[in-house]
């Protein structure tokens, strides 16, 4: 039951800060299942996180449609390229990495974008959109990249690049986020679905092993959302009301608090 009520109560934060802050919440999410699962290697776990992001843009971005904030078609499709090549070859290097390894990667990409995020400064006012497509196109490559390989989602590269590099009024940052993270994390669960994983060899629940498919355990990721389903509508209302500085502060303090908490573990 104790696992079951965290699991909501992480579904809750990742539902806020995705449709807020832009990030995916494997922030909040990967923290939370090493905690839970320590007996758990890493490759049976980021995919839930992955799996749980996937399912939690599209709650986003049917939120966003509403405000007219989504991406154009042609943006669509660059950052979709983009994301499968990143996504494709990040999930097979996934495998090739051990445990520890994978997460001393997620803590320090984590430390690195927090004190880059405390650094930034709000460079524009304007409310035109102007998308570079080969920025766009390597912007969805690295963070589709980065995602499979630490179950991040992406949001903590995209967002840093849509605010620093493309310049992108402050309300659409979050949008078009979550449509990048949709794509890197839809690209990145689907090879870990047909990977079979040896459960007798794990130390779980036998009932939370009927829920495995491949590396991913859907209960898990149903769990989170029920959490989520509650707490977008939130962020989504809140993520063009605050000041660049309020969010930049609190986003910056709530990834430095969860890379030092991987590391403690």
């Amino acid at each position: 039951m104790f696992d079951i009520i965290l699991l909501i109560s992480c579904g809750l934060g990742v539902g806020f800060v995705s449709s807020f802050f832009g990030i995916g919440g494997g922030a909040i999410i990967i923290p939370v299942l090493f905690s839970l699962f320590p007996n758990l290697p890493a490759q049976a776990l980021l995919p839930v996180s992955l799996g749980m992001i996937f399912f939690n843009t599209i709650i986003n971005l049917f939120l966003f449609k509403k405000q007219s904030l989504l991406p154009s078609k042609k943006t669509f499709i660059i950052l979709f390229a983009g994301c499968l090549i990143g996504a494709l070859s990040g999930s097979s290097i996934l495998y090739l990495i051990d445990s520890l390894m994978i997460k001393k990667i997620f803590a320090i990409t984590l430390i690195v974008v927090s004190i880059k995020t405390f650094l930034s400064k709000e460079k524009t006012s304007s409310d035109t959109l102007t998308e570079p497509p080969i920025t766009l196109f390597l912007t969805g490559l690295a963070g589709a990249f980065l995602s499979a390989i630490t179950g991040l989602g992406g949001g903590i590269i995209y967002v840093p690049i849509f605010m620093s590099v493309i310049k992108m009024p402050l309300k659409y940052i979050s949008p078009f986020s979550n449509t990048a993270m949709l794509f890197a994390s839809s690209l990145g669960l689907l090879p870990h679905l047909f990977k079979p994983l040896d459960l007798t060899s794990i130390e779980l629940n036998e009932f939370y092993k009927m829920f495995y498919i491949g590396h991913v355990n859907f209960l898990f990721i149903f769990i989170m959302l029920i959490g989520a389903s509650l707490s977008s509508r939130l962020g989504s209302n809140l993520n063009s009301k605050v000041s660049f500085n309020h969010k930049k502060i609190a986003l910056g303090m709530l990834l430095l608090v969860f890379s030092l908490k991987t590391f403690v573990s």
